[in-house]
């Protein structure tokens, strides 16, 4: 059983330290007692202010006590208690600065890996799934399943190709389906 990421303070030492706004989906720092000078000092500069800065990976982190944790998972015990060891916290919505409750949710790590946009520049189409295939002189569709590609068929018409892969996208991955935005 894989275990993702280190182990999160515990939810009453997080609602110590932090402030949950959910409409936001923003965690403010608490203002510390005011018993010494390096307090006075560091509730000017931090206290309600949001928590933690934009890391190289697009995910928001915060230090707490010399170790950094992403505030997504903080969030998610802040709000829950904890956080199963086997289990992800998947951005619904692919935004990863949106930690609103509803944009959050607990995935596998195989359903998290469906839940992702379109690569950029490694097909020649614009919908996910859906590349050219140079020797049929038609538009491919294809989906992972298990880490494996599963050919979906040929298809004249990108769009074509593009409802299948939705098709085949909400049959296999159900909820974590990331579908391609079809105008008809």
């Amino acid at each position: 059983m894989p275990v993702f990421g280190k182990p999160l303070p515990s939810q009453e030492r997080l609602r110590e330290l932090f402030c949950y706004y959910p409409d936001a989906g923003v965690l403010t720092w608490r203002p510390r007692p005011w018993a010494s000078q390096e307090n006075k000092r560091w509730n000017k500069r931090y206290a309600n202010t949001v928590a933690g800065h934009k890391g190289c990976n697009k995910y928001r982190r915060v230090s707490i006590g010399k170790k950094f944790y992403k505030v997504h998972r903080l969030i998610w015990v802040y709000l829950y208690g904890d956080l199963p060891c086997d289990l992800q916290i998947d951005h619904r919505f692919l935004d990863t600065d949106d930690n609103r409750k509803a944009s959050l949710r607990l995935a596998t790590h195989s359903a998290n890996a469906c839940n992702v946009g379109k690569r950029r520049g490694q097909t020649s189409s614009r919908f996910k799934g859906v590349s050219w295939h140079k020797s049929t002189g038609k538009w491919a569709a294809q989906i992972c399943v298990c880490s494996k590609p599963k050919h979906i068929g040929l298809f004249s018409k990108e769009i074509d190709a593009a409802v299948a892969y939705n098709s085949a996208a909400v049959e296999l991955h159900g909820q974590f389906a990331h579908l391609n935005q079809v105008r008809d």
